[in-house]
């Protein structure tokens, strides 16, 4: 390509970058252009005869990023809070009219969220990653994550029925459904940075002399602290599951925490106990 259309399309894409305010900017896309943005502002740095862009103005960009991601989450949220909610009603009212108990419970995330850290929505830029719904513009927690955290705890209590309701040699009798953010978290913000800061890594080895040590820091973004999400879960009609055990491991799970870094406090959440609901085909039950 021609050096004068690669300028071209640089500013085409640093426009776009530039005037994203809308209320309805998909995150998923806006990242994909700034990554885009940043990108071809090196290769045409490099044709001009530079170098590119060098590891400082690297994390520098990261940083804006990060920022720019969490400012526009909060743009948005208004709109996309709305839509997890309909979402969210209308899979307990489908699996309702299948037969099913549908437990729906409101938690609020007390520290920061960092769920399904491989996922790639983030993990190009900035090497660690976040469960991401492009269509709803919103970042969630996985069925599959929210299962597990809830089987660990199960099993904590001493619980029998294990295999019937998570399931073994055949299918469970609990449905776990992913879980949305209904409720924006501090300040506004859906999406929220954080940053590491590894000693002991050098240009992508390890180190082990303590005099090469250097603390690098390296930003991404996480979910942010205060955000409400809505966890429901399906148990079939006809099966003997025990309702008040599942939301007690529930609450357990809640407490242990969901996703990684749960050592270090990410990822513990507490039900807001006005937010609780067991439906039932044919009625609801608070």
């Amino acid at each position: 390509m021609p050096s004068s259309d690669m300028s071209a399309e640089v500013r085409d894409v640093a426009k776009l970058v530039n005037n994203v305010k809308s209320e309805e900017a998909n995150l998923w896309s806006f990242m994909v252009l700034c990554f885009l943005n940043a990108n071809l502002d090196g290769v045409m740095s490099a044709r001009k005869g530079g170098q590119g862009q060098d590891e400082s103005s690297g994390e520098e960009w990261k940083r804006r990023l990060v920022e720019q991601m969490c400012l526009a989450s909060k743009m948005c949220a208004a709109s996309s809070l709305e839509r997890a909610k309909k979402l969210s009603k209308a899979a307990s009212e489908g699996y309702m009219r299948l037969g099913y108990h549908v437990l729906s419970v409101d938690a609020e995330l007390i520290g920061r969220g960092l769920f399904s850290a491989s996922s790639s929505f983030g993990h190009v830029a900035f090497e660690v990653g976040l469960s991401f719904d492009w269509l709803l513009n919103l970042p969630f927690v996985a069925g599959s994550s929210f299962k597990g955290a809830v089987r660990s705890a199960w099993r904590a209590l001493n619980y029998d029925g294990e295999s019937e309701a998570f399931g073994g040699e055949q299918v469970g009798s609990i449905v776990f459904m992913d879980a949305y953010p209904v409720q924006a978290g501090l300040e506004g913000y859906i999406l929220y940075p954080d940053v590491l800061t590894p000693h002991y890594s050098r240009e992508g080895r390890d180190v082990f002399d303590e005099t090469e040590a250097c603390p690098v820091p390296v930003v991404y973004l996480t979910v942010a602290p205060g955000v409400v999400f809505r966890f429901q879960v399906a148990v079939r009609k006809e099966k003997t599951v025990d309702l008040g055990k599942l939301l007690k491991s529930v609450l357990y799970a809640f407490k242990m925490g969901l996703g990684a870094k749960t050592s270090a406090g990410y990822g513990v959440f507490q039900a807001k106990h006005d937010a609780f609901k067991v439906l039932v085909a044919g009625g609801v039950k608070k």
